[in-house]
């Protein structure tokens, strides 16, 4: 398995192909799919209520972790290969932080009162964001149950850090981009960002930074993601196909390089963009169902997709 130390390039990403399949029931689906910091965990958790969690470089299942009663979706690590967040999608809104070593919960967040839409952890620290239904958005720190700071809004918003973890950018009311330094957030956006082509969406379902810190991927509910640069908020193209779309939007993710932006939807199509030609660089063979999550490898050159199976890919070249 190549390290990052290889580049990406259109010769790879062109080169992709599946190197290992975990199969689960039909019936259940994948709803979030992450890599640990170091690139050699992975964690799944899908709406059966249940998480599963991999060991990259051997290629295999470590085990399975029940969430029966709460439920489980947008399952991430924290900076520990050990710990992960996870929404709750039974009984209550709780955010949740679990040990994989021993399966015990280590803190509660509670104050949402309707679906966590999503979980955005800080690159450089112990701090993270929710986004819900509930239209707020909350700051949190893994070390203190006590919510940190809210932010209210018309409709529900996306959140996410950028690549320093000292700006984070709140998608909200459908047609505005509000940047924030995260070291005195309660001063209010330092940038705001009026949009016209994603303002047109249905909805927002979520939102990237690039590792390179140059653009925001806004991802709708139509199947497409409108790159936006981060510093003049221009909209510079709307990537995927409204045609693509699938009721679960999380299935787009940006390369650790920050050159190429993947995406998946129906059919088991995953389309490889470069973005700053914004043309498509791959189109790659068929994944088993309709792709709901697709997740680059931080540090080596793999690829995860899930639908009602976990795939791995690897170049051939």
């Amino acid at each position: 398995m190549a390290a990052m130390s290889s580049i990406y390039s259109t010769e790879v990403v062109r080169s992709f192909a599946i190197a290992k399949v975990f199969d689960q029931s039909p019936a259940a689906i994948i709803n979030s799919v992450d890599f640990s910091d170091d690139g050699k965990f992975l964690i799944t958790s899908s709406n059966d209520n249940h998480m599963n969690y991999y060991d990259v470089m051997q290629a295999k299942q470590l085990k399975t972790v029940p969430s029966n009663k709460y439920g489980c979706s947008l399952a991430q690590f924290t900076h520990s290969p050990d710990c992960v967040l996870h929404a709750s999608t039974l009984v209550n809104d709780d955010v949740r932080y679990l040990s994989l070593h021993d399966d015990k919960y280590l803190q509660y967040f509670k104050g949402h009162t309707d679906r966590v839409t999503g979980i955005n952890l800080s690159p450089i620290g112990d701090g993270f964001i929710t986004t819900s239904q509930d239209l707020t958005m909350r700051i949190w720190d893994l070390r203190s149950r006590n919510c940190q700071g809210l932010l209210s809004t018309d409709h529900p918003a996306v959140a996410c850090y950028d690549s320093t973890g000292l700006v984070f950018a709140v998608g909200v009311n459908k047609s505005l981009i509000k940047l924030y330094d995260s070291r005195k957030y309660e001063k209010g956006p330092f940038k705001t960002f009026t949009l016209e082509q994603s303002a047109k969406a249905s909805s927002w379902s979520r939102i990237q930074c690039s590792p390179d810190s140059y653009n925001f991927a806004l991802t709708t509910a139509d199947g497409l993601s409108y790159i936006i640069n981060a510093y003049s908020g221009a909209e510079q193209a709307a990537l995927g196909s409204a045609d693509l779309a699938t009721p679960i939007d999380l299935a787009t993710d940006f390369s650790p390089c920050g050159k190429y932006f993947a995406t998946g939807g129906k059919d088991g199509v995953v389309e490889i963009w470069d973005v700053s030609s914004k043309t498509k660089e791959a189109h790659l063979p068929r994944h088993h169902d309709d792709i709901t999550c697709i997740r680059f490898n931080p540090k080596y050159i793999t690829m995860a997709t899930a639908s009602s199976a976990l795939c791995l890919w690897l170049p051939s070249s």
